[in-house]
């Protein structure tokens, strides 16, 4: 006899009914449900019809070890209802994030029992997340203000497969929901793979003029339009890919065949990618650069759609009176890219993971990076705007460098492309530590192994958290990293503002 293993999860209770983990005894009630239509065609992952084993595979993925999703059934046995009412689960992610999904059986629709059962789930958070998401068909108004109901926000629209349908629509609206008492998820996303496929074009028409006294009317079949081309176009009030974690796939419309009467296809709507000023978009190796978007409403061609088929029309001639063919319309153009962000600014931030770059960043700016006193508590590039004498900078501050970043080790070696695009380089390096030299020539060594011309770029080299040093120590320090870099050196204190002015005035020197 085979054992069950059942994971630990919690049970949620309401007034109304029991959110308790699935059982194998629930197969025969959700296998009915599930087959129902109505049901099918209002979820992604549920076929229509319904094949032998589907619900028994998906009960045993949600009942063992280990699992990626946790399923809980809506029983309303306490309340004299039925034992399965409707499905709920949520799907784990990265980040302490997690999607929900749920389905209601027929028979209790209109009841309030999705609501009840989403806010009720919500409030519990069983699996301790920062995030929920969720994603509805627009064509479902229903399940959104279920949604809504429970404190779920509108993101954006996004196309998903559902199998009951068979199609690629209609667009789904994706949710989230920020947790009581958590943290915001990190927003910041600065690589991503996108899927795009241009429209193809609709086919020629084969028709004859066919009326009444007229005998020989001829051929009058339409041309096919031509498919939709995609498109990238760089747009303001963007720092970040995020908009494309919902959406990765773009894919342009078909135009529509010939008509009689001699009428030509519609053409199919183009579609765009809306990304940030400084977006590098790259081929599926990720080396051949297609495009680099450093203009604002600079716009790329990425997929140029198909074009469409003549109709019989355009095949007439003196010998041949009456074609009876037509020609298809071009495919469509499918391809896999990356995105990749390198932040446009004027300065950029390097040094080793507490130098006291996101300090400095907060002093001289409305930025508010995390600071603490622990290495890399920057994981993702902060933006500053930086004023002196009237005169305003951008100020990138990346995560720190550490030995080795060049090689994947740390975070720093992420996020350098950030800084390539900067106009100087301003490099700080920790008063307080016991091996200044060896933590200048780190950075320095980092940037060379990076390549490109990030080496080469002007640099501002400030010895920092000169507040904790005396003026013996000060000086000590200053000849220290003057022997090492060989150039002048100056001096500033995040914290405690000394010779900030002074150190935003040479930025400002070097990016005018």
């Amino acid at each position: 006899m085979e054992t069950q293993t059942l994971t630990p999860q919690a049970v949620i209770e309401t007034e109304r009914f029991d959110l308790r983990p699935v059982r194998r005894s629930d197969l025969g009630l959700i296998e009915l449900y599930a087959s129902d239509p109505r049901v099918a065609t209002n979820t992604i992952s549920i076929p229509h019809p319904l094949p032998p084993g589907v619900i028994e595979s998906y009960i045993k993925r949600a009942t063992t070890e280990p699992r990626t999703e946790d399923v809980w059934v809506m029983d309303g046995l306490k309340a004299d209802g039925a034992e399965v009412m409707g499905v709920i689960s949520l799907v784990r992610m990265d980040r302490d994030q997690s999607e929900v999904g749920y389905w209601v059986a027929p028979a209790f629709w209109n009841t309030h029992l999705a609501s009840d059962a989403v806010q009720a789930l919500v409030k519990a958070n069983p699996l301790g997340n920062k995030n929920m998401f969720a994603s509805v068909f627009r064509d479902n108004p229903a399940s959104a203000k279920v949604l809504t109901n429970a404190g779920f926000r509108y993101l954006g629209n996004a196309e998903t497969y559902c199998l009951a349908r068979e199609t690629c629509g209609p667009i789904a609206t994706s949710c989230d929901h920020l947790c009581p008492g958590k943290a915001p998820a990190m927003k910041f996303l600065d690589l991503c793979k996108v899927y795009i496929r241009s429209g193809a074009g609709g086919g020629g028409c084969v028709s004859f003029r066919r009326e009444k006294y007229i005998e020989y009317g001829g051929p009058d079949g339409g041309d096919g339009g031509g498919g939709g081309t995609v498109w990238a176009e760089a747009v303001d009030g963007l720092n970040t890919l995020i908009d494309f974690r919902y959406q990765q796939h773009f894919f342009a419309k078909n135009g529509q065949p010939g008509m009689g009467k001699q009428r030509t296809g519609k053409d199919g709507d183009d579609i765009i990618l809306r990304v940030p000023v400084g977006t590098e978009i790259l081929d599926e190796d990720q080396e051949t650069v297609i495009a680099d978007m450093t203009e604002l409403g600079q716009r790329v061609e990425l997929a140029r759609g198909g074009n469409g088929g003549w109709g019989n029309l355009h095949f007439k001639s003196a010998t041949n009176q009456a074609p009876r063919r037509a020609n298809p319309g071009q495919e469509g153009v499918e391809r896999t890219l990356w995105l990749r962000l390198k932040l446009i600014a004027d300065v950029g931030l390097l040094g080793l993971p507490n130098a006291g770059k996101s300090t400095f960043l907060a002093a001289t700016s409305n930025a508010r990076p995390k600071i603490a006193d622990y290495p890399f508590t920057t994981l993702h590039p902060n933006l500053g705007v930086v004023g002196v004498d009237n005169t305003e900078f951008v100020v990138a501050d990346i995560p720190g460098l550490i030995e080795g970043a060049s090689e994947g080790r740390g975070l720093g070696d992420l996020f350098l492309g950030h800084v390539e695009r900067c106009a100087v380089l301003l490099h700080l390096i920790d008063g307080t530590s016991a091996t200044i030299a060896e933590d200048y020539q780190t950075i320095i060594t980092e940037l060379e192994a990076y390549g490109g011309e990030l080496a080469d770029k002007p640099r501002i080299i400030v010895l920092n958290k000169i507040d904790a040093l005396d003026e013996e120590e000060r000086i000590t320090a200053r000849d220290c990293l003057i022997k090492t870099c060989g150039s002048d050196v100056m001096m500033m204190s995040g914290v405690s503002r000394e010779g900030v002015t002074e150190v935003l005035r040479a930025l400002r020197g070097q990016t005018a």
